[in-house]
């Protein structure tokens, strides 16, 4: 490549969790923890090299068989520049994925903080579970009545949907529940 700036990205052959879910329909319940514990380990580790993605939705998450995940679409998390984030909220548009975004983060666009994140994963994993977006007052309900369902499972989904002081306050809290989650279901 000489001297010339180049960027290196790996081949993915997967397709985004919006056209799964569009081929196959909703997510049963032990696949959808199995994604989100992946998906939280991911974001994770991008935390704690200091970037938040704050753009987490169906359309920036790939999925490939068997069981390979990769959060993509860096793009918000990195370019936190003045000009971008007054570009992207001039023009009417959200700073992120409308109701995958978390509410202090649409408030506040040049909010830096990993619990956008953490909301925003709670807002996907419902979604992958119903099919529907995770708006109103009945989302315990409608969780509770997906076939497998427990009040455990339901309250970590609702934790990650509560306001930033109730929810997670890091991915590892979460992943915590997550893989405590999987060996109460399957072992």
């Amino acid at each position: 490549m000489g001297n010339k700036p180049f960027i290196r990205m790996e081949l993915f052959e997967g397709k985004s969790l919006n056209q799964v879910m569009k081929d196959h329909g909703r997510f049963p319940l032990n696949r959808s923890i199995d994604l989100m514990s992946e998906l939280a380990d991911a974001l994770r580790y991008a935390h704690e090299v200091g970037i938040v993605h704050r753009d987490i939705r169906p359309s920036n998450i790939m999925v490939a068989r068997p069981g390979k995940v990769r959060v993509i679409d860096f793009g918000l998390g990195i370019y936190l520049e003045n000009e971008l984030t007054s570009r992207l909220t001039k023009t009417g548009h959200n700073i992120a994925g409308g109701h995958f975004t978390a509410p202090e983060l649409i408030s506040n666009p040049k909010l830096i903080d990993p619990r956008t994140d953490i909301y925003s994963l709670g807002a996907v994993w419902y979604n992958i579970l119903t099919g529907s977006v995770s708006a109103g007052r009945k989302l315990k309900e409608i969780l509770l009545s997906i076939e497998g369902m427990n009040e455990d499972i339901a309250e970590v989904i609702l934790k990650c949907l509560e306001d930033p002081e109730e929810r997670y306050q890091s991915m590892n809290e979460l992943l915590s529940d997550l893989i405590e989650l999987k060996s109460d279901l399957f072992y």
